[in-house]
């Protein structure tokens, strides 16, 4: 059970130092070249990869809030999906969960 614990530990503090540091440049630079201004990854409106991108970071943002401060764009993408009524809605009364 204690290496699992350490084991869990050792991927959580490898996904928060290599992994999503590495994604979140990625998706940010993304925006920044090849959006022509818009806040949305295709187009001038929310699209599919929009709303992936959205759901991934969510779940991370409820663990680490500032974790799209150092990425503008991104940051601006996320905000305004969640803007969508819809989702809106959602994230206002969606239950609490471990993920």
């Amino acid at each position: 059970m204690r290496k699992t614990r350490e084991k869990k530990a050792e991927l959580f503090d490898k996904l928060g130092s290599e992994i999503v540091p590495k994604y979140l440049g990625l998706f940010d630079g993304f925006l920044d070249k090849k959006t022509n201004g818009s806040v949305f990854f295709v187009g001038n409106s929310v699209t599919l990869a929009d709303l992936l991108v959205f759901h991934l970071l969510d779940g991370l943002l409820q663990k680490t809030p500032t974790l799209l401060d150092n990425h503008p764009k991104l940051k601006k993408n996320h905000e305004k999906v969640a803007e969508i009524p819809g989702i809106k809605k959602w994230l206002e009364k969606r239950p609490s969960t471990e993920f």
